[in-house]
């Protein structure tokens, strides 16, 4: 089919309809992925040339256009694919959220039948790339409403003996996303703020977690770790990435490692920032220095156990990060900030005695990270802002020369 457009293209190359749109962001995303010459802040090396003509047509058929396409939902969703890349990710999830609103309304005439209606391949897989690229924890943004759709919609059918491998990645990560919704609603959502008895110790989403007391924070963090244990298991042994850092074969298993220790670190980061938050600064008592009463989360051998979980997969994390933060992907700016508040989670804990032994020596995977970041870190960039700050952090292992 893309070999037909192609065609069409080359013969005619004004053309304006979406079959071209799709033709440019394939050929914006190919210009994009193969750059190795270093010119990362160029139009020629970001692929403008071709996604300019190619947005311009897109947007001008979803104004114009009253009769939904599922050809528009697909070059919206390479149109957030491109984005992605870029490290944008409010871009991408725009263009996603207007590919999905148009898959809605392409099945509302189903919707009396929806157990029952027939989608065709094409469809199937629009729909489920809608739903993986706007289903992103790290980004508190309104939702189009697709979601509910997934328990009633088939999984794409193999088109060839690789997709059987392929789709076990994709129904991976589709639930270990899941999960991670579940951790941040758990611990850092509104909700749970509401739940305290003084709301005013609670002064935002990422300190939600005080409003618990200790013992449900345990028995919660321990429930989802268990989750993320279960869904750990339940990987098919044979694409199973194996804990730890040894290289592994692919991008998808890279992936669901790299899930799987950022759950991990968010599950039990609650209770290194406890500890941190407990110190002291000059002329303050131990008591005034935490939110909560003096008590409340003192260093119990248990409480230092979970502390250690989240300084290990912050490491692990950054050390498994590296390479997938070399590259252009969808997951640049995903992992890059996770990068950021790994460090950030290790600078807190080493600037912690009672965490201090429990932090590896940081001098030599900082310095990788802020390498692969500077990579990408053009003016005025997300991870030029990323870059900055981590720069400034300071370890108290010495300094390479």
């Amino acid at each position: 089919m893309f070999e037909t457009w192609q065609a069409q293209l080359i013969q005619e190359k004004s053309m304006e309809e979406i079959e071209t749109s799709i033709c440019y962001c394939v050929y914006a995303l190919g210009t994009l992925c193969t750059d190795q010459g270093g010119n990362y802040d160029t139009d020629e090396a970001l692929g403008y040339q071709f996604f300019q003509p190619a947005l311009r047509i897109m947007l001008h058929k979803l104004v114009w256009e009253f009769r939904p396409s599922i050809g528009l939902c697909q070059a919206l969703l390479l149109a957030a694919s491109y984005f992605a890349h870029l490290g944008r990710p409010l871009h991408s999830w725009k263009m996603a959220q207007f590919s999905s609103r148009i898959f809605l309304t392409l099945v509302e005439s189903r919707k009396h039948n929806l157990s029952t209606a027939h989608f065709e391949e094409v469809e199937l897989r629009t729909f489920w790339q809608c739903f993986t690229v706007e289903w992103i924890a790290e980004l508190d943004v309104p939702r189009s409403g697709i979601e509910p759709l997934a328990d009633k919609m088939q999984l794409p059918h193999p088109t060839d003996p690789a997709d059987n491998e392929n789709t076990i990645y994709f129904m991976a990560e589709h639930a270990i996303r899941q999960l991670l919704n579940r951790i941040h609603n758990s611990l850092y959502g509104p909700e749970i703020m509401q739940m305290s008895p003084n709301p005013e110790t609670s002064r935002g989403p990422n300190q939600a977690w005080q409003s618990l007391g200790l013992q449900r924070l345990l028995n919660l963090t321990a429930e989802l770790d268990r989750q993320l244990e279960a869904w750990y298991t339940s990987i098919p042994d044979w694409v199973r990435p194996p804990k730890g850092t040894v290289p592994l074969p692919n991008d998808r298993a890279r992936v669901l490692r790299l899930r799987y220790y950022a759950a991990r670190h968010i599950i039990h980061r609650p209770f290194v920032l406890q500890a941190a938050f407990r110190q002291p600064a000059e002329g303050q008592s131990p008591a005034s220095a935490s939110m909560l009463s003096p008590e409340a989360y003192s260093e119990t051998p248990l409480v230092l156990e979970k502390c250690e979980t989240c300084i290990k997969s912050c490491a692990k994390y950054l050390y498994n990060a590296v390479e997938m933060t070399d590259k252009r992907s969808p997951y640049l700016w995903t992992f890059s900030q996770s990068c950021m508040a790994c460090l950030l989670v290790l600078w807190l804990a080493d600037n912690t005695p009672s965490l201090r032994p429990y932090v590896p020596p940081m001098q030599a995977v900082q310095n990788m990270v802020l390498a692969r970041l500077a990579k990408w870190a053009i003016k005025d960039s997300t991870f030029a802002a990323e870059a900055h700050i981590i720069k400034r952090l300071v370890f108290s292992d010495p300094m390479e020369t």
